[in-house]
Order: C-alpha cells, then sequence, then structure tokens
C-alpha cells in the first residue's frame, strides 16, 4: 500500500476507536465487550514493516492518538527515531459545519437580489404618484443603420404608335371646255356633264347638265382659256375629295364676251356680280377645309351663264397648315 492509503486506514481506525488486533488474528475480548466497531487488520496492512509506520505513529503521536480522552482505546506504541526532536505540539483542527462561509454566502445573495428588484422596479411607474415621470430605459447598444438597396423604377421606353399613313399627295386640275377640245398636259376635262365617276377613283360633275354652256372662243393660245362652262341658275359644281384641308384655285371669266361673276367655293363667297369684260379673267385662291367628302362650287342666286368658269386647281395642304378658309 502507498504512504497515502495507510494514513487514511489508520485515521480511519482512530475515528471508530478500534485498537489494533493481532496480526492476523480476532480482535480483543475488552474490546469486544466495550462495544467498539473493531475487526482484523488486513494481511496486507499487518504484513508492512514497522519502519514504514513511524510516520504514522509520529502525526498521531503529535495529533495525541491513542491518549486518554481522546475517544480511542488503541494503545499501540508510538515509535520516535532515535535522535529526532519532538514534534511541536499541533492543536488539532476542528472539523465543524462552515457556518461563517454559509452566512457570507447569504448576504452576497440579498445584496444580489436587492440589485436586481431595484433594477425592476426603476423601470416601472409609480402608481401612487400619476404624474410621476417613468425613468428613462437604460441606454442599450445603438442600432446601426444597415443599407437597404432599395430597387430604382428604370423607366421603360414605350415605343410610340406608329403615325397613321399620310395620304398620298392630291393635286387636281380641272378644264372646262366642250368636248373635243384640246387638253393641255397634266390636266383632266369637265364638259358640264352630271356627277359621275371619272375614272381613277375620281368623281365630279355638276347637279344637272351643263354642256349646253360649254363654249370655246378660240381666241387665245392658252387652252385654259380659250373653253369655257357657265352656270345655270342653281347650279353647283361638285368634286369628291378626302377630308383634309385644300388649296382651291378657280379662274371665271370669258375670252370673247363680258359677263358677270358671282362664285362660292365650300360656301365660302370670293365675289359678288363682279363684272369682267371680254377678254377679262379673274382669279379666286381660298383654303378650304373639306368634311363630309365633298367641295362644292356655286354662283349663289346668279342668273344664267352669268358666272362662266374656265378652270380649277385643287391641291391638298400638310397638316400642319392653317386650318381657316381665307380669300385671296
Amino acid at each position: 500500500l502507498s504512504p497515502y492509503t495507510r494514513i487514511c486506514l489508520s485515521h480511519w481506525r482512530a475515528a471508530l476507536g478500534a485498537a489494533p488486533a493481532p496480526r492476523g488474528g480476532p480482535a480483543p475480548a475488552a474490546a469486544r465487550a466495550a462495544g467498539t466497531r473493531t475487526g482484523p487488520i488486513p494481511a496486507r496492512i499487518a504484513a508492512a514493516p514497522s519502519a514504514a509506520l513511524e510516520p504514522l505513529a509520529k502525526r498521531q503521536a503529535a495529533r495525541g492518538v491513542g491518549e486518554p480522552g481522546r475517544g480511542t482505546t488503541s494503545s499501540a506504541p508510538v515509535r520516535v527515531r532515535p535522535g529526532a526532536p519532538p514534534p511541536p505540539a499541533r492543536a488539532r483542527r476542528r472539523r465543524g459545519f462552515p457556518v461563517a462561509g454559509l452566512a457570507i454566502s447569504v448576504v452576497l445573495l440579498a445584496l444580489l437580489g436587492l440589485a436586481g428588484w431595484t433594477v425592476v422596479l426603476g423601470h416601472l411607474p409609480f402608481r401612487d404618484d400619476p404624474t410621476a415621470t417613468p425613468p428613462k430605459p437604460l441606454a442599450g447598444p445603438k442600432a446601426v443603420p444597415v443599407p437597404v438597396a432599395v430597387p430604382v423604377a428604370v423607366p421603360v421606353p414605350v415605343p410610340a404608335k406608329p403615325a397613321a399613313p399620310r395620304p398620298p399627295p392630291l393635286h387636281l386640275r380641272i378644264d372646262f371646255q366642250p368636248a373635243g377640245a384640246r387638253l393641255p398636259d397634266g390636266w383632266l376635262s369637265d364638259h358640264g356633264a352630271v356627277f359621275a365617276a371619272r375614272g381613277k377613283d375620281l368623281n365630279y360633275g355638276w347637279n344637272r347638265d351643263h354642256s349646253d354652256l360649254a363654249s370655246n372662243r378660240g381666241l387665245n393660245s392658252d387652252p385654259r382659256l380659250a373653253t369655257i362652262v357657265g352656270f345655270h341658275a342653281g347650279g353647283v359644281w361638285q368634286v369628291a375629295l378626302p377630308d383634309a384641308r385644300y388649296e382651291i384655285t378657280v379662274l371665271v371669266g370669258d375670252a370673247k364676251h363680258a359677263s358677270v361673276a358671282t362664285l362660292r367655293i365650300g360656301g365660302v363667297e370670293q365675289c359678288r356680280k363682279l363684272a369682267l369684260a371680254g377678254g377679262e379673267f379673274k382669279a379666286f385662291t381660298a383654303t378650304i377645309t373639306v368634311t363630309g367628302g365633298m367641295l362644292a362650287i356655286d354662283q349663289d342666286d346668279g342668273n344664267d351663264n352669268a358666272t362662266r368658269l374656265a378652270y380649277i386647281d385643287i391641291e391638298r395642304l400638310d397638316d400642319d397648315a392653317p386650318a381657316d378658309a381665307q380669300k385671296k
């Protein structure tokens, strides 16, 4: 056995008040009669040499083991090494309940509990004083703003609606003449016939037959001025046109005879009872907005053959031109 194990066994035997038994034999009869708890010492302990027990004997002598009144009946001799000074007397340590440590622990726990309740109660409003201002909360860690990616609305280009196709350019030039007369290049002819289709999606003519008032004076080298068609009373010349703005020019007069002209283009009066001598012509130009798909030219309340048409020139204008009818 190690020295530490032997010391523990010795303390255990001294605490129980047991006397050392003979090596390998039963406990003494006196010990049994006294009712003390004892027993045979194990053979490995009994066989240990006595020199190994000398330190234990010295410690027992220093602590008073084996003395009367110490709670033991052990009479084992204490062996002291020859020439060694006697060990100093040492007071025996009392082993009792740690009352002082328990008291300190209780006090510390009470202080900690009181501090905790003080913090808790410090955040509660006072019921006795309704005007009391609650204490400010304890300053905690400051919130650090986290940058958040905000989606940016990117404008999506909306394709523009395709513009409506512009109508093809329209330019009508009509010469008023009797049938069989020479026609200038790029011009159409009107012989005084009733309104009807004239080809190439063109529709124009009179509200009644005016072919009896068609004449060729033959006195002018310009074929547009040599031929005319006069108005009957209440007569109206019409042409079908898409709704748009047009610049319209009308030439009135007679290369041989005098006339009195009254002219309205699209309902807009251009002249009234204008006296013209033979061979004298007058051109009137107006910008007219056509609605309803029809343009009308008349002499209002003029008499038969009072107003005589030489030619008419119709040209459609661009959309950005002024939209007013004007007399020129």
